[in-house]
């Protein structure tokens, strides 16, 4: 999902950054690199991990994705060519699965900023993880096919 129909890097350090600064810990940007695409249990975690700052992993990524979704509304965008193509799809009938190794409440919020609607795509949120599923990382390459597969498709 992130650099294919949206950017939210930014907004998911940003909000990681106040929530570490409400714990009085400052981090910076920078210090997130190394662990983008990683999810973000390791997205906070490795930052945590790599400067000693203790966390409560659920608890604070909870808070996180709380200052996520206040800093993402009405300001994350699609990326060029995103809105035509979810249009294009709309209007042709065809059905639409997404992949994503990010928690449900991101990638649904995702969606919704970008005007994709959980009941545009088949079925749930192939690929997505919540608290209710399995903790298991998941490659890239099944989460495709598991969101192929959702679309009648199989690889």
């Amino acid at each position: 999902m992130d650099g294919v129909l949206v950017l939210s890097e930014p907004f998911i350090a940003a909000a990681a950054i106040a929530m570490f600064a409400e714990k009085g810990f400052t981090v910076r940007p920078e210090e997130f690199r190394p662990f983008i695409g990683t999810g973000e249990d390791r997205f906070i975690g490795g930052v945590a991990e790599a400067r000693g700052i203790p966390i409560e992993p659920e608890r604070d990524k909870a808070r996180t994705y709380e200052i996520y979704l206040e800093q993402i509304r009405g300001r994350l965008r699609p990326l060029p060519g995103v809105r035509g193509f979810v249009e294009s799809c709309r209007a042709r009938g065809l059905r639409m699965a997404v992949a994503s190794g990010s928690d449900t409440i991101k990638v649904e919020a995702n969606l919704r900023e970008i005007d994709v609607q959980p009941t545009d795509l088949r079925r749930s949120l192939p690929g997505a993880r919540s608290s209710e599923r399995s903790r298991r990382r998941t490659s890239s390459s099944r989460r495709a096919r598991v969101s192929i597969s959702t679309l009648g498709s199989v690889l």
